[in-house]
Parts: structure tokens; C-alpha cells; sequence
């Protein structure tokens, strides 16, 4: 059996279709480009998440977890990096009844809120390399077109920010990064992009240098599945975050900046599927083996759904996602459901 609608003549509706069909996320929330992600759909992306995380861990990078509320005037320090987002903010300017002193913004973004921070944490040589990553979401008011995964307005990712007594080892850290990125994607997810510098005009806000890996959609269109970013001193200057160097003088430290999105999953369904369904990595799918019963002879049922307990077992034992279909549905069709979900 196979889909109705074919994913290289009509990938647009095959994808919005699989989402749905393959119980990733259900669209009928009522607040534009907010979809709600289902049992199935956060498992696949917490498994991508996680994987970042394991790479971060062996880079020395710690995890925190800031405030989803940025203060007005903290988004105002680094006027070039509040006019890439402004437009798109969502603000809380009351709390229950009454007007706020300052107006917050919903994170689009956590360099302001993490850098000032910095400002307190980074005083000594001593103190550096500082390196953090959150797993969380952002929140952007997106006014084009929303498609799940790929643009909305709630976006869980995960991003690392770095200070560094050098651009050289600030440099050498986004390298490091990308090696990261790339054990991730090209190893495990089983697919890549092309890493691409931005031209000015399109690189990140603040920034001196942003690096991507557009990857190519079955549509021919490329999708951004990578962001990382050489800051250079602008955001240090601009919250003020320094150091005191081994000759007792102050210095400014040097910056970067890198994230991935839900678009990391997004990829890899795109990429890998295809008419019956999803074709998901081994490291990220729900379920590694589904053992499905087939029972001849109704009287024959408790011995068969017994065999299956025991083969279900052994494989969980061994360290294998299995799970056993008990559904009354026929093979065909529980083979069906299990090919289109991955």
C-alpha cells in the first residue's frame, strides 16, 4: 500500500499529510504557527536534542536554563541585533491587571539575556573559556506562512554561546562545533547540506560572520538546518563583558553563537521518506522493532500474544525500542500503520 499523494510531485501536501497521519504534531491548536506536539512527534525530536547534547557534553559546553522573559532594554544593548528581531517579538506588558515597569519579550533570541550574565560570571582569565548551551523555545511573531517544523512561531532548539580570551580560540571553537553538528547530522541522522558563509546583509544581528548548512529539500527548495555565528567583541562591548588578563590589564572577550531547531527533524523526515510513510534513523525512532502478531486461528490467540510478550521482552532487554502491536486490526493493516510512521 501506498499514500494518495506522491512526495515528489506533491511534497507540500505529502509532508503536512505525514505529519499528521504520523501522529508528529496536530495542527488544530488555536494560535497560528503554535501546533501541539504529540507523544510520537517529541520523542523523535527530544532524541535529535539529546544527541546535540551528548556532543556539547564531550565538548565541555554546560548546560543552563535561563528566564523565558527578556527585559525591553536588555534587547536594546546591541542596536543591530534588536533590529533583525524586533519586528517579530512577542511582549508581556501587564502582569494580572497591571502594567509592567518594563515590557518583557518572549525570548526570540537569548544572547541579550544570557550576555549580561556573562557580565557578572566572566571576571578573571581564569574564568574562560566560558561555554553554555539550553535546550528550550523561542518565540517569534512569524507573519509569512507557518508550516510545522519548518516555520512557527514557538520554536524548540537547542543553542550554545561561548566566551573566549582570543579570536583565535573563539574561531576554533565554532570549528569545533561544526564537528559536532556534523557527527549529528551526517552520521546519525543520515543526511547533510551545504555549509555556507551569509553575506553580510544576511547574517545574524550582532554578528561578524554567520556560517549555515542549507540542506536541500525533495522540493528543491533548501532549508536552514544550522545557524552558527563568530560574534566577534560586538555583544561584549555591548553588555560589557570582560576580563582581567594575565598582565592585570582588562580585555574584551571574543564570542560565538550556534543553534539547531525542530528543522533537524524536519530534514530527516523530508529527506528520508518517502510515499508509504517515514523512514526514520534507528537513534531517534520511537520504536526500533514493532512485533506484530498474526494469529491464524482465534483459539491459537493466547499462545501467539504470549510468543510476542517474550519476543517483546528480549528485545527490550537487550537494549532495543520494541513495542508489540495488540491492536485488532488485520497485518496489512497494522503493517501499513507501521510503515508510515517510520
Amino acid at each position: 500500500m501506498s499514500s494518495p499523494i506522491s512526495k515528489e510531485d506533491q511534497f507540500a501536501a505529502w509532508y503536512e499529510t505525514m505529519l499528521e497521519a504520523g501522529e508528529v504534531v496536530d495542527k488544530r491548536y488555536p494560535v497560528k504557527g503554535m501546533p501541539v506536539w504529540r507523544p510520537y512527534g517529541w520523542f523523535l525530536h527530544s532524541s535529535i536534542m539529546e544527541l546535540i547534547e551528548k556532543q556539547w557534553t564531550l565538548q565541555g559546553i554546560e548546560k543552563v536554563q535561563f528566564p523565558l522573559c527578556i527585559p525591553e532594554f536588555y534587547l536594546r544593548q546591541e542596536e543591530s541585533h534588536i533590529e533583525g528581531f524586533k519586528a517579530e517579538c512577542f511582549w508581556t506588558t501587564k502582569g494580572g491587571d497591571k502594567d509592567l515597569d518594563v515590557p518583557l519579550a518572549l525570548r526570540p533570541t537569548s544572547e541579550t539575556a544570557m550576555y549580561n550574565m556573562f557580565s557578572l560570571w566572566v571576571r578573571s582569565f581564569r574564568d574562560l573559556p566560558l561555554k553554555v548551551h539550553q535546550t528550550c523555545s523561542v518565540y517569534r511573531h512569524e507573519t509569512k506562512n507557518t508550516r510545522p517544523l519548518i516555520r512557527v512561531r514557538e520554536i524548540p532548539w537547542n543553542e550554545a554561546h561561548t566566551c573566549h580570551a582570543t579570536r583565535e580560540d573563539a574561531l576554533e571553537n565554532l570549528r569545533m562545533a561544526w564537528v559536532g553538528y556534523k557527527r549529528v547530522i551526517e552520521e546519525t541522522l543520515g543526511f547533510t547540506g551545504l555549509i555556507l558563509t551569509r553575506p553580510d546583509w544576511d547574517r545574524f544581528g550582532g554578528g561578524e560572520c554567520s556560517e549555515v548548512m542549507d540542506t536541500i529539500m525533495p522540493c528543491g527548495r533548501v532549508l536552514q538546518t544550522v545557524g552558527a555565528h563568530y560574534l566577534g567583541q560586538k555583544f561584549a562591548k555591548a553588555c560589557d563583558i570582560k576580563y582581567l588578563d594575565e598582565k592585570n590589564e582588562f580585555q574584551h572577550v571574543w564570542m560565538t553563537c550556534y543553534g539547531v531547531s525542530t528543522r533537524l527533524l524536519a530534514a530527516t523526515l523530508a529527506v528520508h521518506g518517502d510515499d508509504t510513510g517515514f523512514i526514520l534513523p534507528p537513534a531517534i525512532a520511537r520504536y526500533q522493532v514493532v512485533v506484530v502478531p498474526i494469529i491464524m486461528k482465534k483459539k491459537d490467540s493466547e499462545v501467539v500474544f504470549a510468543r510476542c510478550e517474550e519476543i517483546m521482552k528480549d528485545l527490550q532487554e537487550a537494549g532495543i525500542r520494541a513495542t508489540l502491536d495488540r491492536s485488532d486490526q488485520k497485518p496489512g493493516a497494522k503493517f501499513f500503520h507501521w510503515e508510515m510512521k517510520g
